[in-house]
């Protein structure tokens, strides 16, 4: 357990618990309005208000055990069920994904209510796993999850980004799932490399990492950005590599650091 106290704690926010309490309280008005008008007990009915009423209690009880603190040593996370603890230096991987979210149009009334409780009609919902002796996951049912998730980033990528730079000055390749950075350029799968300075899209595109080098049509490289482990880290050695290999003044490709998303 961590000594130092939390330097900021992110508990769950309203989307299970309104999404629980709807069908509780739907189903709980009309069994409330069937009894006065027809002055029947049916078992059926109310043994549906008990269940969506027990679901609705476990979503509360769950949500105020359910909390991700962040201490000067590392992260940690408590649920209902179970607590972890990560230090920062255990952390080795990170894996970031991110998708854009209409909920008024995908899930009616509700996502509309829910859209209600984070201010938001279309947004996009972000998510990060962090591996290391065990796994964590941070999701979009957290609080303020952008601001948790820089803030991991913020503490797990300077160290990984030096060791991949080691490796690169000594001559190395720094492997990034399927993406291979080397001294000569940006590797997909077995492709040739792709070198820095040729690269003139390098970003996050809604779910994607797209990467294109000028005078191609389409993209070099076009995956789902989860499926590259550190992905931040590396966006930010390819903007570096791209910048310094260019000849005259270089503009940089879009969002290149986990300081901002795309």
């Amino acid at each position: 357990m961590f000594h130092s106290p939390a330097q900021r704690t992110f508990t769950d926010n309203f989307t299970w618990r309104l999404s629980a309490a709807i069908p509780f309280l739907g189903f709980l008005g009309f069994g409330i309005y069937f009894y006065v008008d027809t002055h029947e007990f049916v078992p059926v009915l109310w043994g549906f208000i008990a269940g969506f009423g027990m679901l609705f209690a476990y979503s509360i009880l769950w949500a105020a055990k359910r909390k991700v603190s962040l201490h000067p040593e590392g992260i940690s996370y408590a649920s209902l069920f179970k607590s972890s603890e990560l230090t920062w230096q255990e952390i080795k991987v990170t894996r970031y994904s991110q998708y854009a979210v209409n909920w008024g149009a995908h899930f009616g009334i509700l996502g509309y209510l829910v859209s209600a409780a984070r201010g938001k009609s279309e947004n996009m919902q972000r998510s990060l796993i962090i591996e290391g002796s065990q796994k964590m996951k941070l999701t979009p049912n957290l609080r303020d999850v952008d601001e948790a998730i820089r803030l991991v980033l913020a503490a797990v990528n300077p160290a990984m980004r030096k060791e991949a730079e080691t490796l690169l000055n000594s001559g190395g390749t720094a492997q990034f799932g399927d993406l291979s950075l080397t001294p000569q350029g940006v590797v997909w799968k077995k492709k040739e490399p792709l070198p820095y300075s040729s690269i003139v899209k390098c970003k996050l595109d809604g779910k994607n990492l797209r990467i294109k080098a000028e005078g191609k049509w389409l993209d070099n490289v076009s995956v789902a950005a989860e499926k590259v482990p550190n992905l931040f880290v590396a966006l930010e050695i390819i903007e570096e590599k791209r910048v310094s290999s260019a000849p005259g003044p270089q503009t940089k490709t879009a969002a290149a650091g986990f300081d901002k998303f795309s």
